[in-house]
């Protein structure tokens, strides 16, 4: 992990793939949980316009009882008490979030081989694999679910797409 000597004290991660309005930020730094993600529950709209993306790809997150259980681009079990939203690609840790994460890290660098979650290797791993880790270990991530405009841009429709969404923007 590169920015290991990045992550320290209060943290947040964003992905440089996506755009959100100021309102998602805002929800997201209230949160006082140790390790936070941001999650859109009502995501599956957002792939009706995205046929370059299916909605395969997405890193989802089941939710049971307000606590994340899974984080995974593969397919999780549905069952009545389950919510399953799309990961924004915001973490926010706190001081001991960032130890936790860090600590982790580095025991898996120290020890692990072979597969890595949905990874081949750890060195191939998407931080959601950690983060998925982490959860098999019982360290609570907690969900934010945001309310809000958002989207990520991986292709010039997604980025025509961010264009009419996010028109009324002020860029100057």
């Amino acid at each position: 992990m590169i920015a290991r000597n990045k992550i320290f004290g209060d943290v947040l991660i964003i992905f440089g793939d996506i755009v959100f309005d100021s309102d998602i930020l805002q929800q997201v730094l209230t949160s006082n949980a140790d390790i936070s993600i941001a999650i859109d529950l009502d995501w599956e709209k957002s792939y009706e316009e995205r046929s370059d993306n299916p909605k395969s790809l997405a890193d989802k997150v089941l939710v049971n009882h307000k606590k994340i259980v899974q984080i995974s681009a593969k397919e999780v079990p549905l069952e009545p008490k389950n919510e399953v939203g799309e990961f924004l690609g915001i973490i926010k840790l706190s001081m001991n979030g960032s130890r936790i994460l860090i600590k982790k890290y580095e025991e898996l660098e120290k020890s692990h081989i072979g597969r890595f979650h949905d990874a081949n290797s750890l060195e191939k791993a998407k931080l959601v694999d950690i983060l998925q880790e982490l959860i098999d270990f019982k360290i609570e991530i907690s969900p934010i679910a945001i309310n809000g405009k958002w989207c990520e841009i991986d292709t010039p429709k997604d980025l025509e797409r961010a264009r009419r969404i996010f028109k009324d923007i002020d860029t100057e």
